[in-house]
């Protein structure tokens, strides 16, 4: 069962909520253009200071990784799903004796979940030790402006 539960209102956030929820794998690429058409690139060297061009490099980077991964999840879980309806299929229709090699379909199907989900908490993870980098560059970043807001009163108040 899907419910549309698609939001976006704009042609770019449109076609990239489109692409992330289509569950398919095929189109990274096309979701990395909807993604920089939606997010736009990042600022020129000129047009910002060099830890503000990072930060958006990394969190552009981290945020498409976890997307991918998400579509990957999407895809295995709809894999999942025909394996049990097959699997379930096999047991109405199977000759006696066989039904241990249904169990170790199912054990197989089951694993393979399992080591879906355990993809989808590492890049959670991952989102939050990003997350919390990015927190601590701003605050590092903070600091130096500081610094070099001190350095610049005090220099005007010794002229």
């Amino acid at each position: 069962m899907r419910v549309n539960v698609s939001s976006a209102q704009l042609p770019n956030p449109v076609l990239l909520e489109g692409i992330i929820r289509n569950r398919g794998t095929g189109d990274f690429g096309q979701l990395t253009n909807a993604f920089a058409q939606t997010y736009r690139a990042i600022p020129q060297a000129s047009d910002a200071h060099p830890i503000e061009r990072d930060l958006a490099d990394i969190d552009d980077a981290m945020a498409l990784a976890n997307l991918k991964t998400l579509k990957a999840s999407d895809a295995m879980v709809d894999q999942m799903m025909a394996a049990a309806n097959v699997i379930e299929d096999e047991g109405v229709s199977m000759a006696p004796g066989a039904a241990a090699f249904l169990a170790a379909a199912g054990i197989t199907a089951s694993v393979k979940s399992q080591a879906m989900m355990q993809r989808m908490f590492a890049a959670a993870i991952r989102q939050e030790a990003a997350r919390v980098a990015h927190d601590n560059t701003v605050r590092k970043r903070n600091a130096m402006f500081g610094a070099q807001f001190r350095t610049d009163v005090q220099t005007i108040f010794k002229k």
